[in-house]
This record gives structure tokens, C-alpha cells and sequence, in this order.
């Protein structure tokens, strides 16, 4: 299974300095074991070298996952974890259909969204207790865009 996660629906409009992100998810024999892996690939244009670049992380253990459902559910987490960054837009390739492949627009549960603010509220409250004359930044949360927003006026987004 593999799913591709971008910042915008329109995958042809990305600029340059945009990334994307591969999930990856399958099954391989590591050792005469059938081992389940999940693999993340970072993607970004290079200017200079006028290509896309590539760089592959592996979120398995060594020797994959025991089961499928161990698997799927760091797939699942790690895909979470990107929307919270504002990577919502999915696309799948479809093998078997005319059409090229399938939107998603992940979804983040409200629960995710909250834990996410109360996290942020506290690097935004460490950061100011260095600096006694600032108070700490009021918190929105902004379900539309999935996103943590930090700021006297709704605006500024952690992703």
C-alpha cells in the first residue's frame, strides 16, 4: 500500500521549496520470517540539481513487524502525525481503473487537535518564562484547516 501526502489538493501546482511526503506500507521475507514494514520517503524538488530528491526513512523495527495490524496502525499514526503538519491531501495510485488515483483528505480527529494545542501551549509558555516581560499568547484552534494556531489573532499555524 502506498499513499502520497501533500499540502495542497492540486499535486501540479506545488512550488519548489514545497515537500510531500510517500507512506509505504507492505510485507517482505527478513531471515526466512515474513516481516511487515511501513517507510516513509521524504520528497522535495532540488533546484540546483533540477531533480526531485528522495530520502527514505524506515519507521519498522528491525526484522518488520510482527503482524499486519501492528503495522497498520504505525501507518496510521505516522500518516496522523503529517496531517497534524498540514500534509491532508492523499493520493493512492489505483492499479485497476482508468482513473490515475484516489483523493483522500485525511481527517484529524478533534481529540489529535486538542492534545496538539496543549502541547504548543506549553513550548509557547516555556518560551516566554525566559522573558518575564512577555505574557503568554492566547491559543485558537482552527478546525478548518487543521492546524494549530498560536497568536494574539488567529494566523500563525504550527503544523
Amino acid at each position: 500500500m502506498t499513499e502520497t501526502l501533500y499540502r495542497t489538493k492540486t499535486p501540479a501546482r506545488i512550488g519548489l521549496a514545497d515537500r510531500w511526503y510517500e507512506l509505504g506500507m507492505g510485507e517482505e521475507k527478513i531471515k526466512g520470517q515474513t516481516g511487515y514494514y511501513v517507510r516513509e520517503t521524504e520528497c522535495w524538488w532540488d533546484s540546483a540539481l533540477r531533480r526531485n530528491v528522495r530520502v527514505q526513512y524506515t519507521l519498522s523495527p528491525r526484522g518488520g513487524f510482527v503482524t499486519v495490524e501492528e503495522a497498520r496502525a504505525r501507518y496510521e499514526q505516522q500518516k496522523l502525525f503529517r496531517a497534524l503538519r498540514g500534509f491532508v491531501h492523499c493520493f493512492a495510485p489505483r492499479y485497476e481503473s482508468q482513473k490515475a488515483s484516489r483523493y483522500t483528505r485525511v481527517v484529524i480527529p478533534v481529540e489529535r487537535i486538542r492534545e496538539e494545542a496543549s502541547r504548543a501551549a506549553t513550548r509557547v509558555k516555556h518560551s516566554f518564562s525566559a522573558n518575564r516581560r512577555l505574557s503568554p499568547v492566547p491559543l485558537f484552534i482552527s478546525r478548518e484547516a487543521n492546524a494549530v494556531c498560536v497568536g494574539i489573532l488567529p494566523g500563525r499555524c504550527l503544523r
